[in-house]
């Protein structure tokens, strides 16, 4: 199977219908699966999942990070994308990923021959080469097919302008040529383990262009069991040890329809930053974080980001993600002083 579609739910009927129907030519001729971890939905979220053919798995929400990682164990397929329930695929990244599973990919790391494969299968879980394996390999992996298997590969990537950033490819190179074994576990030697994406943001009734909220990238095409989910309150970021590489197309975030909706979520998302800060060491009233941090920020994404180009929704967005800012470290200040006076009691 080629690609497994994870999403994690809580009461999103409003959203998940939209989602899933975007992925939907992802999964043609069993091509594809979509995988639902639902933390007890009481509306028609896990029926309308189920209706598109979601294997739908329910469990008690453990946080962002453990519940999307929970998500990507079940997945059968060799690529994972994962995504938010109110995100919907582009039909222009929908066909940027037909481009990459069907025309990047002609070399997917040395096809080592069935002696040596066996040889490497008997290293064991200590992965002790010898030398004279490490001899062999090193021969395989600068065989005239390997070579112009991975020159191929590279000017298929240039062509397509992937690639995040030109070290990338010097860093990838630099691994091959520094070991035979770069990846080896997976048969892989120009090993791609993650794409990053651009996301456009949808804030009441308008696509959020600049300011800092485009492009948004986010690493959300994964290789299996090459790339997890870092444990973190909110905000939670992918961790990959693999080269990465920056498709143009965007993800739809239809994330703030409503001002109401978009300040429950900052007040929900400025509480758990602050206990975030204060995991990191961070307590007490801050005059700078409270007050001046705030407005900084605003006037950095405002004005020298451009985020008064977006209008009155722009003007909104930026002011209320100060207040975020001002509500987080208040909330530190909170929690402190609430430890604080547990600490003094009997």
């Amino acid at each position: 199977m080629k690609l497994s579609v994870c999403i994690i739910t809580l009461n999103e009927e409003a959203n998940i219908g939209r989602t899933l129907k975007s992925v939907q030519p992802l999964m043609a001729d069993g091509q594809g699966e979509i995988i639902v971890v639902d933390s007890g939905s009481t509306d028609k979220t896990v029926e309308i999942a189920e209706s598109f053919g979601a294997k739908v798995f329910t469990e008690p929400w453990k946080g962002f990070a453990a519940q999307k990682n929970s998500a990507i164990e079940k997945a059968q397929g060799e690529w994972i994308l994962s995504l938010d329930a109110d995100e919907e695929v582009s039909v222009e990244l929908k066909n940027e990923f037909k481009v990459i599973f069907e025309d990047l990919f002609p070399y997917s790391g040395p096809i080592f021959p069935e002696a040596l494969r066996a040889k490497l299968n008997g290293v064991g879980a200590e992965g002790k080469i010898t030398p004279e394996l490490e001899r062999e390999l090193k021969q395989h992996f600068d065989s005239p097919t390997e070579v112009a298997a991975r020159e191929a590969t590279i000017k298929k990537m240039k062509r397509f302008q992937y690639l995040t950033t030109r070290s990338d490819m010097r860093d990838a190179t630099r691994k091959i040529k520094a070991s035979p074994l770069f990846n080896a576990e997976h048969s892989g030697g120009l090993e791609l383990t993650a794409f990053w994406m651009p996301r456009k943001n949808y804030f009441l009734g308008r696509w959020i262009r600049r300011g800092g909220f485009y492009p948004d990238r986010k690493l959300r095409l994964l290789r299996k069991g090459q790339a997890v989910f870092q444990p973190r309150l909110v905000h939670e970021t992918v961790m990959t040890g693999g080269m990465t590489m920056t498709l143009r197309s965007p993800l739809l975030h239809h994330a703030y329809p409503t001002l109401s909706g978009y300040i429950d979520h900052m007040n929900k998302y400025s509480s758990l930053g602050a206990e975030m800060e204060i995991e990191k060491g961070r307590k007490g009233f801050s005059l700078i974080n409270i007050v001046i941090r705030p407005w900084l920020t605003f006037i950095y994404n405002y004005i020298f980001r451009l985020g008064f180009l977006d209008g009155r929704e722009g003007l909104l967005l930026h002011l209320y993600h100060a207040v975020y800012v001002t509500w987080k470290y208040a909330k530190v200040w909170e929690l402190t002083r609430k430890h604080q006076s547990g600490t003094k009691m009997p």
